[in-house]
């Protein structure tokens, strides 16, 4: 045994230290902190520009850590990069430089400190993201800043959430007040989610706090610490697109996140410094975990939600559950009808050789027929081990109707009054998505499996009259077809040695796509394009612990 775990640690080039920090670190600089990091190891050398850094302050209690697990808890949520380059080299830098911090400190109605606040600068014009950050433990952040005017909106679950107009780098000292929540009518009182680091991660627990009525998972991410929600997608302040997990499984598509119901979710891990057991290019990764389910029979879930304003939207959820013993059955069944119309005028100006001047009014009207069911089983052998799987089927249809009226001056005088007219189908054909996983132990073998397939087409027709009071009036017709095909597969598996343990673990994908576009009046170019890509990611390592 002794032999084998000689030759592990030379194939993976690890070097077993037994230097351990401990310290306290009250609101010092982390340039300081590193420095005597620095002095306490023989084994490491800390690269770092000590101005670039001087500005992040750092508050927390370092216990029994190696030098590399050290420094990543000292960087936190700070848009610090750490890389470990061969046996001794640790490279540490910023990774948005620049010359102004913008900084503060965040406390709470009585006084004390808030911790993981969500501060998101923005673009006082349009309300746009521009970059954020987090408060740290003694309630300070400092965000690099390009704007020389910006508009911070510093959030935290229970609190009012703050703006504030800013044409200088220090906003002080920033109270919070408590919010009685409203959700869905419904006045909530209740335990805030407690966050916490745990090694490189931020967990906020859900289970038993307000957070478990916010109503799907979707609404949940959003208020977690460091996650903002940009669009349809979420971002992890200062690093960027996540990689979202469901307990072990990797999520392909982001609308699972509304069939998960946020009082099944047990809490949410956010990993900024992913280490071996993902690829290079992850910058962070989000792991929902969710409640282990409990009771007997038939459960029946019911809701409906209706919003109107410039058109209406109509949604309607069916879930259901059938356990028995070791046995889970569910099927669900989501519908959405949107109907929505808009218009706007707008005038462009372009000065060039000649001077244009473009008015143009436009109406739009959309209808959107939305449907998704998805049936699986869930079987626990036992405390240790679980499989099971899913069948999910997705159909999505969007329709549009779109009128434009142009009139185009040159030099002052009228050079033509253009009318357009299109209707465009966009119809998301039956996706079909399968998953199968693993989870448990054998013995002291920890196996993770997860495995999918996802297939889709998608096919688009637009139809246009375009009609000109100087030029030829015409039709342009065309239509597009996209076929996508996905298989992953992801294996881990852990073993205990000594006082450390053995990580194997290998991931596989296959993609294909292929598109195709044809205007049959020959006005736009038709194309045929295939695309087809493999990739294989493996890894082993050794994590040894000394006493």
């Amino acid at each position: 045994m002794k032999q084998l775990l000689i030759i592990l640690l030379w194939l993976t080039g690890i070097t077993v230290s037994a230097q351990r920090i401990n310290r306290d670190f009250h609101d010092v600089s982390l340039s300081e902190a590193l420095k005597y990091i620095q002095e306490q190891t023989t084994n490491y050398d800390i690269t770092f520009i000590y101005d670039e850094l001087e500005d992040f302050r750092v508050t927390t209690h370092v216990q029994r850590k190696s030098v590399p697990d050290a420094i990543i808890q000292l960087v936190g949520f700070y848009p610090v990069r750490v890389v470990k380059s061969g046996e001794r080299e640790i490279y540490v830098e910023c990774t948005h430089k620049t010359e102004r911090h913008l900084t503060g400190t965040i406390i709470d109605e009585t006084g004390q400190p808030v911790a993981y606040a969500n501060v998101a600068v923005l673009n006082p014009a349009d309300s746009t993201l521009l970059c954020g950050g987090v408060t740290n433990e003694s309630g300070i952040f400092v965000i690099p800043i390009d704007q020389p005017n910006i508009l911070a909106r510093i959030s935290y679950v229970g609190y009012k959430t703050i703006y504030k107009q800013c044409d200088n780098t220090e906003l002080g000292t920033i109270r919070m007040q408590p919010e009685t929540m409203t959700l869905k009518g419904v006045t909530v009182k209740g335990e805030r989610p407690k966050v916490q680091l745990q090694g490189n991660s931020l967990v906020m627990n859900v289970e038993g706090t307000v957070m478990e009525r916010m109503g799907t998972a979707e609404d949940v991410l959003s208020r977690v610490p460091t996650i903002s929600k940009k669009g349809d997608a979420f971002e992890i302040l200062g690093k960027g697109v996540p990689l979202i997990y469901l307990n072990n499984r990797k999520l392909t598509d982001l609308q699972e996140l509304r069939n998960i119901q946020s009082d099944n979710i047990k809490n949410v891990e956010v990993i900024q410094n992913p280490g071996a057991r993902y690829d290079a290019s992850v910058n962070a990764v989000i792991i929902i975990h969710t409640k282990r389910a409990t009771g007997e029979g038939l459960g029946v879930e019911l809701s409906s939600w209706s919003r109107k304003g410039h058109g209406f939207a109509n949604n309607e959820r069916i879930n259901l559950t059938f356990r028995n013993g070791k046995l889970e059955l569910f099927a669900n069944l989501f519908g959405a009808y949107n109907k929505r119309w808009e218009k706007g005028e707008f005038e462009q100006t372009v000065f060039a050789d000649t001077l244009w001047v473009i008015t143009n009014k436009q109406k739009d009207k959309v209808y959107n027929p939305f449907l998704e069911g998805r049936f699986g089983f869930n079987y626990q052998l036992n405390d240790d081990n679980s499989f099971g799987g899913f069948y999910q089927n997705t159909y999505d249809y969007v329709k549009t109707w779109s009128d434009y009226d142009d009139d185009l001056l040159a030099n002052g005088s009228i050079y033509d009054h253009l009318q357009n007219s299109s209707v465009n189908r966009a119809e998301g054909a039956p996706k079909h998505q399968v998953n199968l996983y693993y989870t448990g132990k054998i013995g002291k073998l920890a196996i993770d499996f997860n495995a999918d397939y996802t297939y889709r087409n998608q096919r688009n027709r637009n139809q246009q009259q375009e009609l000109s009071d100087e030029y030829d009036d015409r039709d342009v017709n065309t239509y597009a077809l996209t076929r996508s095909r996905l298989m992953a597969e992801k294996l881990f598996v852990t073993h205990p040695i000594g006082k450390g343990q053995i990580e194997v673990g290998e991931e596989y994908t296959n993609t294909r796509w292929n598109s195709s576009f044809e205007n049959k009046e020959g006005y736009i170019a038709n194309s045929n394009n295939e695309q087809h890509e493999q990739a294989v990611f493996s890894w082993l390592r050794v994590c040894a612990m000394s006493m």
